[in-house]
């Protein structure tokens, strides 16, 4: 169930990636002397509005709806022309009068304050939360399920065998259950795919739904050396499905991580950057397929992953915005009329070809690219109010 502060906080974290990427147009405006009528932060009636002496051009407003922010550059719109020809404004300070090299780079600029904005949220991520010690160090949680079994900080997890999910007699799923067979955990990944892997969560609802007041147990078996031993212990772990919570509840056993020094933090930082790039581009082909837009989330998907994410703490938030401000700027990058990518590679080809677009038909385009992203954004928000029942 949604709660005040969860909203707030999905408000003001979106919100606070519109406003950079605003004020990203906004500030290379200023640069190349293009006339800002207003630059406000939030939406709708305005509360504050004040011009200073050292720009009496520009109008700062604070409105009532902290839903992000705007710029309002002269000839962006065809409908401020007659506001602009009262101003008194050069055609040459407007944003169509100027080279389009500086069009395009204060089209772009959105975008790039976007991603600077993430690749500072990810390095806070990555310095904070540290890198994966890569030899299987774990950290057990106080008071956790691992812990009233005997696992402590400083342990190694080596192999895992007899893994189930049973209720009562019924066998709901299992692996590594041969009666030598001990799986190696090369990586700590690798044991939670065996604790948390999609064909098991899928049996385990699956049998829940049809049985909702059973009780589903898991059990695993954990070989490990304590804390840099050579001997080996062998530990059987179980849990029981929570009923209310449709999930299992956490072991307690995280993975042990170090603070990376600052080259491979700064080199970890592009990696993890360009791996997202790259999984928004394939999800992007993606919609092409009905699975695609099945897995598509709009407004609603967004609140539910920022709720969940707030409530595993402040670096699962800012990861959280981390991806989402990257994916802000992503998209503004693609040629859909109406949004940056298109205005800039219209500007770019303007640059080339020193022919300019007419405003007409480039408005008409605009049109169009609203109306089919108002027209996506309605089917996927109306797709997820259905998933919520």
């Amino acid at each position: 169930m949604a709660t005040i502060g969860n909203i707030i906080l999905f408000v003001l974290g979106l919100s606070l990636l519109i406003f950079i990427h605003e004020f990203g147009h906004f500030l290379f405006a200023k640069l190349f002397k293009v006339y800002c009528l207003e630059f406000s932060i939030g939406m709708g009636p305005s509360i504050i509005s004040k011009k200073f002496k050292k720009d009496e051009e520009t109008t700062y407003s604070i409105r009532a709806l902290p839903i992000g922010g705007y710029v309002s550059m002269a000839g962006e719109t065809l409908d401020s022309a007659e506001n602009e020809k009262e101003l008194e404004i050069p055609y040459q300070r407007t944003i169509n009068g100027i080279n389009p090299w500086k069009r395009a780079l204060i089209t772009i600029a959105g975008v790039t304050f976007n991603f600077i904005f993430a690749l500072i949220l990810l390095g806070i991520y990555i310095f904070a939360n540290g890198v994966s010690t890569n030899d299987n160090s774990v950290i057990i949680v106080n008071d956790s399920i691992a812990q009233d079994y005997g696992l402590s900080t400083g342990d190694k997890i080596l192999f895992v065998k007899d893994v189930r999910v049973k209720s009562g007699s019924d066998i709901i799923y299992s692996d590594c259950t041969d009666e030598n067979d001990r799986c190696e955990v090369i990586y700590f990944s690798g044991f939670n795919t065996y604790l948390n892997n999609e064909l098991l969560l899928e049996k385990t609802k699956d049998y829940h739904e049809a049985h909702p007041n059973a009780e589903i147990i898991q059990e695993i078996t954990i070989i490990y050396s304590h804390r840099g031993s050579t001997g080996e212990i062998t530990t059987p772990l179980q849990r029981t499905f929570d009923n209310e919570k449709d999930a299992f509840p956490l072991l307690g056993i995280n993975e042990a991580r170090t603070t990376p020094d600052f080259f491979q933090g700064i080199g970890l930082i592009f990696k993890t950057f360009g791996q997202i790039i790259v999984l928004m581009g394939g999800a992007i082909i993606s919609l092409f397929s009905p699975e695609g837009f099945n897995s598509l989330g709009g407004v609603v998907s967004m609140y539910q992953t920022s709720a969940t994410m707030a409530s595993e703490g402040i670096l699962s938030y800012i990861w959280y915005l981390a991806i989402i401000s990257i994916n802000l700027g992503f998209f503004n990058l693609l040629p859909i009329p109406a949004l940056d990518g298109a205005r800039f590679y219209i500007s770019l080809a303007e640059g080339v070809s020193r022919k300019k677009l007419n405003p007409k038909i480039e408005g008409y385009l605009n049109l169009f690219g609203m109306i089919l992203l108002f027209g996506l954004m309605i089917a996927v928000t109306v797709k997820d109010i259905i998933m919520l029942f």
